[in-house]
Formats: C-alpha cells, structure tokens, sequence
C-alpha cells in the first residue's frame, strides 16, 4: 500500500519557482525505473510529468528518490485556488524482480499562484 504524502500547506508547489522532494527507500532500488505524475484527476488530464533521480547510499543502504519539477515546468501549472486539488503519484518498476509496478507514494497537490511574473 502505497505512502500519503501531499504537496500541500507548506509543501505546496508555486508557480514559477524550481520544486524538489525526495523519498527514502530501504535497500539499493536506484536501478530500476520510476515514473511520477501529478494530474487533475486519477486517470484525469496530465498536468506534469516529475524529473526523477535515484541514488543509493551503501552507507545507510537507503536510496534516495528525488522528484522534481524546473522553474519553467512549475510556471505552467494551473493553480489550484486554495479548495481544490490535484493529484499525484510515485511508481517503481523493479528490474530485477517480477513483482511488477509498485506504488510508493500518493497524495493531493496544491498549487500556489504565482503573482509577479517574468516581462
């Protein structure tokens, strides 16, 4: 079963601004295939694709899973007002194993408006 985690409150993503979070997983997962998406439903409309890095640590045998989304990416996004959200979530596919997708984590995102823009 997948984690709850929402981009949401202080960890909203704004508009315009470069986005990050990460998630440690146990054991040497960074081989294998992630995919994370955020859209305005489940099965919904794609709203962003996450830039996905994998790095295992042999000294914590932890993998840190780092999800982002660059100034310009953030810019597009539409806001979601402050009462309705998004959604999104984080996908490994095993390449050593025959389990198939396993969902990490899931959640609502918030999108914060951005006010001054670039002219």
């Amino acid at each position: 079963m997948a984690q709850q985690f929402d981009l949401t409150g202080n960890n909203a993503i704004d508009q315009g601004s470069v986005f990050s979070f990460s998630i440690l997983y146990p054991g040497n997962v960074a081989a294998n295939t992630f995919k994370s998406q955020i859209r305005k439903t489940f099965k919904g409309d794609l709203i962003a694709d996450f830039t996905i890095a994998a790095t295992y640590n042999s000294g914590t045998n932890k993998t840190t899973i780092l999800l982002s989304l660059d100034s310009n990416q953030t810019a597009n996004l539409p806001a979601t007002r402050g009462i309705n959200y998004w959604v999104y979530d984080v996908e490994m596919t095993p390449i050593a194993t025959p389990l198939g997708t396993i969902r990490l984590v899931q959640g609502d995102v918030e999108i914060t408006a951005e006010v001054t823009l670039n002219v």
